[in-house]
């Protein structure tokens, strides 16, 4: 049987495509360990004075916004920067 693609050109994209395919994998399994270590931190491992002061609150996703939240029982409603807000607020009061 006659193919309009040549056998060796079709063997290199299966290759291939099975290549993309284990590096989504392992993406996907590095995401998770991240999601995994974030979640395994605790409240005292983070600075949350000098994260405020550097400004370098507002880098950290909502897990680990979650930390400072829980410990203070502040809401844990509303968006991203609703909560930044919150936790911003409360650290303020808390200096005074």
């Amino acid at each position: 049987m006659q193919y309009a693609v040549k056998e060796e050109h079709v063997i290199v994209c299966v290759q291939h495509m099975e290549e993309q395919k284990a590096c989504a994998l392992i993406r996907t399994r590095e995401k998770q360990q991240k999601r995994n270590a974030i979640k395994q931190k605790s409240f005292v491992v983070y600075d949350w004075k000098k994260l405020q002061e550097s400004g370098k609150l507002h880098s950290l996703t909502k897990p680990e916004l979650r930390h400072y939240r829980k410990h203070y029982k502040l809401s844990c409603n509303g968006r991203n920067d609703d909560t930044m807000q919150r936790i911003v607020s409360y650290f303020l009061k808390q200096s005074c």
